[in-house]
């Protein structure tokens, strides 16, 4: 069994599916709207992690590395490296900046709360 078949369920074994199963329990407690849509968000988010379509984290960190022009390919990350790491960490945290490659296509409710006066120290 994979963990797209523990989330998401497999017929042929008979599994439903967690993923599955909270969105049929958020349909009959008449969830608000908005938190319904946050939920599908997130759920939609760890879906797509667990067909492969996104990044993981683990992956963003390690292709940010690899792809970054101070790294030299010799395992050693540079200070410059981190900084910008630790930056987009930051940017992402706060909702300054969104990447698809990690989080999806970013949701209409996230996207009118997009935090552009925050400031990330690094």
């Amino acid at each position: 069994m994979t963990i797209l078949d523990i989330l998401v369920g497999n017929p042929d074994i008979g599994n439903t599916g967690l993923l599955t199963l909270f969105r049929q329990y958020i349909a009959l407690k008449g969830i608000p709207e908005d938190s319904v849509n946050f939920y599908q968000a997130v759920m939609d988010l760890i879906e797509k992690r667990a067909r492969g379509e996104l990044k993981t984290g683990a992956r963003f960190l390690r292709d940010f590395v690899l792809t970054h022009p101070d790294y030299q390919q010799d395992s050693v990350v540079a200070n410059k490296v981190c900084n910008d790491l630790i930056q987009t960490a930051c940017e992402l945290g706060q909702r300054k900046t969104w990447d698809e490659l990690l989080l999806g296509e970013m949701p209409e409710f996230i996207s009118e709360h997009m935090n552009e006066d925050s400031h990330c120290e690094v």
